[in-house]
């Protein structure tokens, strides 16, 4: 017996004789022929089974590495990547419920497209501002209205319309149609005239409703319904004038419109053209004269019409040019009180350089006892002036209508 450690060697056993394995017979050989062929073809089948599920393998894995080189492969969707990797990452949480960051459309800031135009009367263009514009703005308080227009001892009935007259009294419409001020109070006296009323019906709303009594109104030329809005004026205590622009020298690239005066018309023909204008309304202490650039110091053609206010007992003031060179300085104004303009408010400019135009008013005031300026009615404009008017020293500064400044400028 051998070891149990000890290698085993396999005994061979006999094998069958000729007879037994037919090696003697043809018959025998042929069919160990047969089982030869058979035994090989069976071996060739097994052998392309085995490669075949071996090539399935290595194309599946093929495809897996393909599919993890296409998600790692630089320039692709980084979208496509991320929602793969999430949804890989936290497969139980539903895709809605995955943060997303904020688009990029919702963090660009869109600017806002400028405000549309219409025209209003005679083909002017304006601003349409709606009522939300000024809603920020907080309301006035109201003022006591100023006594019903006109008066009919003041009035003179023409093709033009009502115009002013001295009465035969000697009552003018400068004086009945004045807002009440104490003429004895020695403060420095600001005057602020806020034009463009009656072009568009939110901001003329919001000039009687945001604004106090004392700032005086000017009545556009175009204003739709001029006596409308001058009774509306004078019943929240306010002041008015008959706005009459003047040509300018930029003409065409800056029209004053079918109602301007002229430089190449007659004396007679511009004096027709204002009439056409103070008679679409009443109840008016003057005139706003504003444009003029035009006529540049040759005011012929407009004496007849200034000299016609200082007959119908009516102020003129003159915001032509600006407040550099206005055009009517006497003793060529028709002997009709002038009352220039020294500061015109910018309504383009942003709110730190109207509050410095505001202020300029003041410092002129300081300087010539009285300050008039004109300003549009552009809501941060409107905002401004209120905020300006609350912070006024009340010990050295009064706000004053117009009038009550006729006898101390010295434009007359």
């Amino acid at each position: 017996m051998a070891d149990d450690g000890a290698e085993s060697t396999p005994v061979e056993e006999p094998g069958p004789g000729p007879a037994e394995n037919g090696l003697g017979d043809p018959r025998g050989e042929e069919a160990k022929d047969k089982h030869q062929r058979s035994l090989a073809s069976s071996v060739a089948s097994h052998r392309h089974l085995i490669w075949g599920v071996a090539a399935g393998v290595v194309g599946f894995l093929v495809l897996v590495g393909g599919a993890v080189l296409l998600l790692n492969e630089p320039g692709r969707s980084e979208h496509a990547a991320t929602v793969e990797i999430e949804i890989a990452r936290s497969p139980e949480v539903p895709l809605t419920d995955i943060p997303r960051e904020p688009s990029s459309e919702k963090q660009t800031v869109v600017p806002e497209a400028p405000l549309p135009v219409v025209e209003a009367d005679g083909g002017i263009v304006v601003t349409p501002y709606s009522p939300s514009a000024f809603a920020h703005i907080p309301a006035a308080a109201l003022d006591p209205p100023l006594p019903a227009a006109p008066d009919p001892a003041l009035v003179q009935t023409t093709r033009a319309g009502l115009l002013p007259k001295i009465a035969a009294d000697g009552r003018t419409a400068r004086q009945v149609y004045a807002r009440p001020f104490n003429t004895r109070d020695d403060r420095l006296r600001l005057v602020v005239i806020v034009t463009g009323f009656g072009l568009n019906e939110a901001s003329s709303r919001a000039i009687l409703e945001r604004l106090p009594g004392v700032v005086v109104i000017a009545v556009d030329a175009y204003a739709q319904s001029p006596q409308d809005w001058a009774r509306r004026a004078r019943e929240a205590g306010h002041e008015v004038l008959a706005t009459v622009p003047l040509e300018l020298a930029q003409f065409p690239f800056e029209d004053q419109g079918p109602r301007a005066l002229l430089v190449a018309a007659t004396g007679e023909a511009n004096l027709q053209q204002m009439e056409g204008i103070l008679g679409r309304l009443v109840g008016y202490v003057g005139v706003l004269a504003t444009g003029g650039s035009a006529f540049g110091e040759d005011i012929d053609s407009l004496t007849l019409a200034a000299a016609s206010l200082r007959r119908r007992g009516l102020l003129l003031v003159d915001a032509t040019n600006g407040s550099a060179a206005p055009l009517f300085r006497a003793p060529h104004a028709g002997n009709v009180t002038v009352i220039p303009v020294n500061v015109v408010i910018d309504g383009a400019s942003d709110a730190p350089a109207i509050d410095r135009q505001f202020a300029a008013l003041a410092g002129f005031a300081q300087q010539h006892f009285v300050g008039v300026a004109i300003a549009p009615p552009e809501p941060k404009v409107i905002e401004r002036l209120n905020a300006w008017i609350a912070g006024l020293d009340a010990n050295r500064y009064v706000l004053a209508p117009v009038s009550a400044i006729a006898e101390k400028t010295s434009g007359h």
